[in-house]
C-alpha cells in the first residue's frame, strides 16, 4: 500500500523527516540497518507528487533497488543498505543523476529522500569502529585472570630453577662453603641429611596407612571394599619399596652422586613447573596481542557492516547466552548464605596451677561446602565469560581481517560523495 493510501504511513514519514538526527544518532540508525522508507513508498511518491521530479525519484528507486536485487533470499524491501563497493559506487552515480534530473527545487521529500539516501551510501563506504564493548570487558577480566594465573604459576617455576642453578654450584670439595639457598639445596649434605629425614619420616606415615588398609581388609565384608582395600595396600607396598631404595641410594652417595641426584630430582621439578607457566603466558600474550587486533580488524566499511549483519547478530546472541550464563553464576555465588562463624574457647590448665584461654572462630561443615559451592560458581562464571569472549573476539578478528582489508591490493580509495545532509 503507497503512501497516499496509507495516511498513517505519511504521517509517520513527515515525522520521520522532521528533524535531522545528530551524526552519532544516523551512525546507530545505520549501524542497525533501519531507514525511514521503503522502496515502495519512494516508486509511489514519485507517481503521486507530479511529474516535474518523477525521473529524479525514479532515479532514486533504482539506487534502492540494486541492493534489493542484491540479496537473493526473501529481500527485505526496507533493506537498502548496499553490502559490497561497487554496490555502493552505483548507488552513488544513480544519485548523481536523481540530482541532475530534479526541476522542482522546493520539494522537500525530494531534498530529504536525497540526503537519507547520500547519508546510506556515504555510511557504506565509510569505516567505522564495529567492536563490542562487552567483549573487550570480557577480555579484560580474561587478561586479569590470566595474569593472577601466570604469577601463581611463575613462583613454583622461578624456585624449581633456583634450586636447579644452585645444585649446579656443587663441588666435590666437603669444605666448600655452602650456597645461599636458604633450604636443604645449599651444600650437598645439607640436601642429604633434609631428604633422609623427610624420607624417614614419609616411610613411616606410608607404613601406618598400609597397617589401616590392612585392617580394613581383615573387616572388610563386601566385595567393592576388600577390592578397594587391595588396591591401596598394593599402592602403599609399591610406595614403601621405592622409599627405601631411595633412602638406601641417599645413604651410601658420595659428594658427587649426591649432586647427580639433586640436579636429576631439581630439573625434573623445574620442568613440570615449567610447562603450565609457558602455557599460561602463551595464552596471556595470546589474548594481549589479540584484544588491540580485534579493535583493529572490526574497524570495518559500512558495507560490510550491512552485508554481515545477521551473523553478527548470530554472534551477539552467544554472547547475550554466555554473559547471562556467567551473570546466573556470579548471581548464585552472591545469594549464598553462610551462617556467622563460631566461637571455639579452649581452656588449657597447667600443672603449677595456672591456665590459659584461646578463642578461635570456626565454620560448620556445611558452610565450608557453600564457600566451596562458592568458589566453584564463581570460577566457572569466570571462565565462561573469558573463554566465550576469547573465542567470539579471535573469529571476529579473523574474518575481519579477511573482509575489511585488501593485503593483496591498495587500499580502499573511498568514493567521491557528494550532498551528503
Amino acid at each position: 500500500m503507497g503512501l497516499m493510501h496509507n495516511p498513517l504511513s505519511m504521517l509517520n514519514l513527515f515525522k520521520y523527516f522532521k528533524d535531522d538526527l545528530p551524526r552519532v544518532e544516523q551512525d546507530k540508525r545505520h549501524s542497525a540497518g533501519t531507514v525511514g522508507f521503503s522502496e515502495d513508498d519512494v516508486k509511489q511518491l514519485y507517481k503521486s507528487f507530479g511529474a516535474a521530479n518523477g525521473k529524479a525519484y525514479r532515479k532514486m528507486a533504482e539506487a534502492m533497488e540494486i541492493s534489493m536485487n542484491s540479496k537473493e533470499d526473501n529481500p527485505n524491501p526496507l533493506d537498502i543498505y548496499p553490502t559490497n563497493a561497487e554496490d555502493a559506487k552505483r548507488m552513488d552515480s544513480l544519485l548523481d543523476e536523481a540530482e541532475k534530473a530534479a526541476v522542482d527545487t522546493e520539494d522537500t521529500f525530494y531534498h530529504k529522500m536525497i540526503n537519507e539516501l547520500r547519508g546510506i551510501v556515504g555510511w557504506a563506504n565509510k569505516r567505522h569502529w564495529n567492536c563490542s564493548a562487552p567483549l573487550l570487558i570480557g577480555s579484560m577480566i580474561t587478561v586479569v585472570g590470566m595474569l593472577w594465573i601466570t604469577f601463581e604459576n611463575y613462583w613454583p617455576y622461578k624456585r624449581t630453577k633456583f634450586d636447579y642453578e644452585c645444585v649446579k654450584q656443587w663441588t666435590d670439595d666437603p669444605d666448600a662453603p655452602p650456597i645461599a639457598h636458604g633450604g636443604r639445596y645449599e651444600s650437598p649434605m645439607e640436601y642429604k641429611e633434609e631428604t633422609l629425614e623427610w624420607l624417614n619420616r614419609d616411610y613411616e606415615n606410608t607404613q601406618k596407612c598400609l597397617e589401616i588398609e590392612k585392617r580394613n581388609l581383615e573387616k572388610s565384608k563386601t566385595h567393592s571394599k576388600k577390592k578397594m582395600a587391595k588396591e591401596s595396600i598394593e599402592r602403599y607396598e609399591k610406595e614403601l619399596e621405592e622409599c627405601e631404595e631411595k633412602i638406601e641410594e641417599l645413604t651410601k652417595a658420595d659428594l658427587k652422586q649426591l649432586k647427580k641426584i639433586a640436579l636429576k630430582e631439581t630439573k625434573k621439578a623445574k620442568r613440570k613447573n615449567a610447562r603450565p607457566f609457558r602455557w599460561v603466558m602463551m595464552i596471556f600474550l595470546f589474548i594481549i596481542i589479540l584484544v588491540p587486533a580485534y579493535i583493529y580488524a572490526t574497524h570495518a566499511w559500512g558495507y560490510n557492516i550491512a552485508r554481515y549483519r545477521e551473523e553478527d547478530k548470530l554472534m551477539a546472541e552467544l554472547q547475550k547466552a554466555a554473559f547471562g550464563f556467567a551473570a546466573a553464576m556470579l548471581g548464585a555465588a552472591a545469594a549464598t548464605k553462610l551462617s556467622p562463624p563460631r566461637e571455639v574457647v579452649t581452656t588449657t590448665h597447667y600443672s603449677d596451677g595456672s591456665s590459659s584461654v584461646e578463642r578461635q572462630t570456626e565454620l560448620d561443615a556445611e558452610d565450608m561446602n557453600k564457600m566451596g559451592a562458592m568458589a566453584v560458581y564463581i570460577i566457572i562464571g569466570v571462565v565462561v565469560l573469558g573463554v566465550v569472549s576469547t573465542l567470539i573476539m579471535t573469529y571476529a578478528t579473523v574474518t575481519g581481517l579477511m573482509r575489511n582489508y585488501e593485503w593483496s591490493k591498495e587500499p580502499h580509495p573511498g568514493l567521491p560523495l557528494k550532498g551528503q545532509g
